[in-house]
Order: structure tokens, then C-alpha cells, then sequence
């Protein structure tokens, strides 16, 4: 005589199923649970690097950027892109602005300027470098103050025109070398060939 109802083995396999089934799912789970922390934890650290990227000025606000996360973490937003971006260098007639440049009008265009607080009463260099007797021409200290580098302020041509860069220029030329020169290596020096400095 036939069996009535489901056969036990059938049962204990659906058993089993049920079981495995679970356990996978449970498995499968924790794997996405532990991916979600690992990616929220990159997260956590790629906005901590890109608030040191701020912090550091290597990125500017482009437009949309306002929002960005990472921007919590500095005290002090970054320029826009727009702010940051380098000063057109205007076209000059170097050889006319040395002809016409004056000493003693840029001895007080640099102190009008503040350009002491950095560099020193006679160009010698305090915080910014020694520019006494820079070896940049005109041109050279123009690109400087349009596009600096280190931490001087950008000077556009409304703040510092042309013609008194050159009258600045042609006072610094007429100041002492001191015996120490201030940061050597910098660019905007211009004094690689001058003294202890000398190139070999």
C-alpha cells in the first residue's frame, strides 16, 4: 500500500535548503555590509585628503563646488578658480621703462608698498627673499608681481602699473648686496651666480 503525504527525505532536503539558503543570505550580507564600510571609509579619508589639498592651495571652488564636504574640515575656503587664476603679464617696452625708471621715486613706491615688511628696508630679505641687486630684469619682476610665487600677494596693473615696477627695479639695483643672502633658491631671487651662491 502506497504512502500517504510528502517522504521524509523530501522534507529534510527542503529542510536543508531552507538552511543553506539562509546562510548565504546571511553571508551574503555581511560581504555587502563590509563593503559599505570599506567604501565609507574611503570616503572619510578621500575628503580628508582633498580638505589638505584646500588647506594647501592646490585646489581652487570651481562653480558647483561650494558644497563640497571636505570644505567642513578647513577654516578658510579656497579662492575660486576665477580669484586664483595667474594675472595676464601686459606687453612692455623694457628697454623705455629702464630709460625713464627713477631710484629715488621707487625707494618710496617701496615702502608705499609695504615691500619692506618682507623683504627688508634695503632689499635684504626678512621673511621673503633678498632682492638687493636682483639679477631679474624689468620683466622678470613684473611676472613676479602678477604671478607670484611663494606667498606674495598678486599686484594687478591698477595696483602696481608697469612704470613703477621699473622705477622699483632701478632702486634695488642701487642697494648693498648683504653678506647673507635670504633663501637662495628661489626663483624670483635671481641671484644664483652672486658670491657663496655662485654656480660651480
Amino acid at each position: 500500500m502506497p504512502t500517504q503525504g510528502i517522504p521524509q527525505s523530501f522534507g529534510l532536503l527542503m529542510v536543508f535548503a531552507l538552511l543553506a539558503a539562509g546562510v548565504f543570505a546571511l553571508v551574503g550580507f555581511a560581504i555587502v555590509k563590509g563593503a559599505d564600510r570599506h567604501e565609507l571609509s574611503g570616503r572619510v579619508e578621500s575628503t580628508e585628503a582633498t580638505a589638505e589639498l584646500w588647506k594647501s592651495g592646490l585646489y581652487c571652488i570651481e562653480e558647483g563646488q561650494e558644497a563640497d564636504p571636505s570644505l567642513e574640515l578647513v577654516d578658510r575656503a579656497p579662492q575660486t578658480c576665477e580669484a586664483a587664476a595667474p594675472l595676464p603679464i601686459e606687453d612692455i617696452d623694457e628697454e623705455a621703462l629702464r630709460a625713464n625708471a627713477s631710484p629715488s621715486r621707487g625707494a618710496e613706491l617701496f615702502v608705499a608698498n609695504g615691500c619692506q615688511v618682507c623683504h627688508g628696508d634695503t632689499g635684504e630679505g626678512i621673511v621673503g627673499p633678498t632682492i638687493a641687486q636682483t639679477g631679474l630684469d624689468i620683466h622678470g619682476v613684473l611676472s613676479q608681481y602678477r604671478q607670484p610665487r611663494g606667498v606674495m600677494p598678486r599686484q594687478t596693473t591698477e595696483d602696481v602699473p608697469p612704470e613703477d615696477i621699473a622705477d622699483i627695479w632701478s632702486w634695488l639695483q642701487t642697494l648693498p648686496l648683504p653678506d647673507e643672502l635670504i633663501d637662495p633658491d628661489n626663483n624670483a631671487l635671481g641671484h644664483e651666480d652672486v658670491g657663496q651662491f655662485a654656480s660651480n
